[in-house]
């Protein structure tokens, strides 16, 4: 025992190790895992409203004093997401089903990671296939329905006011352009109710928007019943009553997660997703990316990036663990995932995604021997409420009997997805590009290769190549 452990005494130096009561609270909320919040959709056409709530403070101090300055101010956070399609193994009838895993943009600030694997795969591709303008196409073209690119959205809180009575906070995510309009109707507003009040000789007023005593409710119509003819408006009516907020819903909303630790989680699960999804990308459309030396050193940087701590796994199962059954299973969240993916992807009740989601949830209500019952009447979002609710009663009445569910035709859900990437500049670097199976060669070959369901994005040019494209050559560096 050294001479300064001796002086202390023992007693005193375990006393510095021990674990106040606070500090045993904050640690269980820690690991509790993250809340799951109500989403706020617009699926359908018609008028909805909601009250925005502001952003609640970071946190408070010893003195229960608010921590300042924010790290934002106002009311939303910008988020980069997407949906990855990735397909798995066919059941004994042959049919392939698709899993849609959200994932996020981890370069972006507040995740902070120094590499994101769809960039890079993207990144490299390009350079890899640049002269390949076929490629180039279905990477990045607008109109092509296998281009890499992130959705630029707002994140934010709000009351559901639509029927009359607050209901929330709820998350609700609108795409950038609808987040345009909503800010330029707050500025306008808010600069005639500035220079009303100067004429008055009042104080300046409060955001109209998320004001503490001083906002409106804000009107959302949606007209039009497919995505490419869905248009949103906004209005913040002055001609209602102001909804100042409450106590109770201000301590609602504190205890609340804060925005960016609910959207800006990346996890084990989400990488090991991208990377299969990549490689299926590669597979579906004869590319060679992913055995590229540079992308595979970009998947062990993130890698150590991330949380020892995490020990999720994605499987091809659609289970979150890593085990090696590869039999389908469905879970809640997947129910969910698969419904926010036909929302954002404003997908109608004629889809095979949401014919697809009903299937799911009638099966999930019967292997879980839940009493809910799907009718015509019930749309989904609706019966993922019931879901939930019967779950819980179950948990806490195991005897619970089971009811079948009824199979009954989709119904229509739709959700605007008219943002825009962005995409930076590549650097040039010497890589030999791969030769492409040659289409001529690929349709003879049918016959002894299984044709990938989903790959409806093959080339139409049947000419050959007749020779490797030459290696492309590394500019100067200065």
């Amino acid at each position: 025992m050294s001479e300064e452990v001796q002086k202390m005494g023992l007693f005193s130096l375990f006393q510095q190790t021990a674990q106040t009561l606070d500090q045993a609270e904050a640690k269980a909320k820690s690991e509790k895992g993250f809340e799951k919040i109500d989403r706020f959709r617009t699926p359908e056409e018609g008028e909805y409203v909601v009250r925005v709530l502001p952003l609640a403070p970071t946190g408070v101090d010893s003195e229960g004093n608010p921590i300042m300055p924010m790290d934002r101010n106002g009311f939303e956070f910008q988020l980069y997401s997407t949906f990855l399609d990735i397909d798995q193994p066919a059941d004994k009838k042959g049919k392939v089903k698709t899993l849609h895993i959200p994932v996020i943009k981890t370069t972006q600030k507040g995740v902070d990671k120094s590499v994101d694997l769809l960039e890079k795969y993207l990144e490299i591709a390009k350079d890899i296939y640049a002269d390949d303008d076929e490629v180039i196409e279905l990477l990045t073209g607008q109109n092509s329905r296998h281009r890499i690119r992130f959705s630029n959205q707002r994140v934010m809180y709000v009351l559901d006011m639509t029927d009359g009575t607050p209901k929330g906070p709820m998350f609700w995510q609108v795409s950038t352009s609808s987040y345009k309009d909503i800010d330029n109707e707050r500025r306008s507003v808010w600069t005639k109710e500035s220079e009303k009040a100067a004429k008055k000789g009042l104080p300046k007023p409060e955001c109209p928007l998320c004001g503490l005593t001083q906002a409106w409710p804000l009107t959302i119509t949606r007209t039009g019943t497919k995505f490419n003819d869905t248009k949103y408006a906004f209005k913040i009516d002055r001609g209602e009553e102001q909804l100042p907020l409450t106590e109770e819903q201000l301590q609602k909303l504190f205890d609340l997660p804060r925005i960016p630790d609910e959207i800006y989680h990346y996890t084990r699960y989400q990488m090991e997703a991208t990377i299969e999804y990549l490689k299926q990308y590669d597979e579906k459309h004869d590319l060679e990316v992913c055995k590229d030396q540079e992308f595979l050193d970009a998947i062990e940087q993130l890698k150590g990036e991330l949380s020892t701590d995490d020990n999720s796994h994605f499987s091809l199962s659609g289970d979150n663990t890593s085990g090696k059954d590869n039999s389908r299973k469905i879970t809640l969240e997947s129910l969910n995932e698969a419904y926010d993916y036909i929302v954002d992807k404003g997908l109608g009740k004629d889809s095979d995604e949401y014919e697809e989601l009903r299937e799911d949830i009638r099966q999930f209500i019967e292997d879980n021997e839940l009493d809910v019952v799907v009718k015509h009447s019930k749309k989904i979002e609706d019966l993922l409420e019931e879901i939930e609710e019967a779950l819980d009663s179950k948990s806490k009445t195991p005897t619970k009997p089971a009811t079948a569910a009824k199979e009954e035709p989709a119904e229509k859900n739709d959700d605007d997805d008219d943002d825009k990437d962005e995409h930076e500049e590549e650097k040039p670097r010497t890589r030999k590009r791969p030769s492409r199976q040659d289409e001529d060669d690929e349709e003879n070959n049918k016959s002894s290769k299984k044709e990938d369901n989903n790959d409806d994005d093959k080339d139409d040019d049947n000419a050959a190549e007749e020779q490797p494209r030459p290696r492309r050559r590394r500019r100067s560096e200065e």
